[in-house]
C-alpha cells in the first residue's frame, strides 16, 4: 500500500500578507523615526545653542538699558511731582522697571524692557525726559546683535524640527526687540 499522505503536493500559504512585507515595512518605518527622532533632536540642540547666545548678547545690554529705565524713572517721578505726569501712570511704569529689575530670567526681562519701552513711547510719558534718555550707539549695537541672535532662533523654530518640538515644547514667542522712539 502506498501512502497517499506523502503523494501530496505541499498546501499553499493562506491568502494575506507575507511575513517578509510586513517586516520590511516596520523596519522602514523605525528607520524613518529614527531619523526624525535625529533630526528633532539636532534641531533641539541648535535651538537650545542658539537661546544661550541670545541670552548672553541680551545681559550685555542689560546694563546700558538699566542706564536708560533709571534715566527715565528719575525723570518720570520730577514730572509727577510738578503734577505734568498721571500717579497711575508712574504706578505702571514702576511696576514695570521693577519686574526688568528683579527677575534674572531673561524671556521675563526681555518682556519688563518691552513693555518698560512701550510706556515710554506713551503719550503720557514727558517728551523732554524722552528726549533726554541715553540710547547711544553701544546700546544699539548691543540691541542689534540680540535681534540677529533672536532672528536665527526664530528661523530654527520656523524649521521642521522646530515646530516639531513647539508642539511638545511650547516655545516663547520671539519678536525684535526695540527702544521707542520720539
Amino acid at each position: 500500500m502506498v501512502n497517499n499522505m506523502t503523494q501530496h503536493s505541499p498546501v499553499p500559504p493562506p491568502p494575506g500578507i507575507s511575513g517578509k512585507r510586513i517586516t520590511s515595512w516596520v523596519i522602514v518605518a523605525l528607520v524613518a523615526i529614527g531619523v526624525s527622532l535625529s533630526y528633532t533632536l539636532w534641531t533641539y540642540n541648535r535651538i537650545d545653542a542658539a537661546r544661550a547666545q541670545s541670552a548672553h548678547a541680551w545681559r550685555s545690554a542689560v546694563e546700558s538699558l538699566a542706564e536708560r529705565y533709571r534715566v527715565a524713572e528719575l525723570g518720570l517721578a520730577e514730572s509727577v511731582t510738578n503734577g505734568v505726569t498721571s500717579e497711575v501712570f508712574s504706578q505702571q511704569f514702576q511696576s514695570a522697571i521693577d519686574t526688568f529689575r528683579t527677575t534674572s530670567m531673561v524671556i521675563e526681562q526681555v518682556s519688563a524692557a518691552e513693555q518698560m519701552e512701550e510706556l515710554l513711547g506713551n503719550s503720557e510719558f514727558p517728551a523732554p525726559v524722552r528726549q533726554a534718555l541715553p540710547s547711544g550707539t553701544q546700546l544699539q549695537n548691543e540691541l542689534d546683535e540680540y535681534n540677529q541672535l533672536r532672528q536665527r532662533e526664530r528661523l530654527l523654530l520656523n524649521s521642521l524640527g522646530g515646530r516639531t518640538l513647539d508642539i511638545f515644547l511650547n516655545f516663547p514667542d520671539s519678536q525684535p526687540f526695540h527702544l521707542a522712539r520720539d
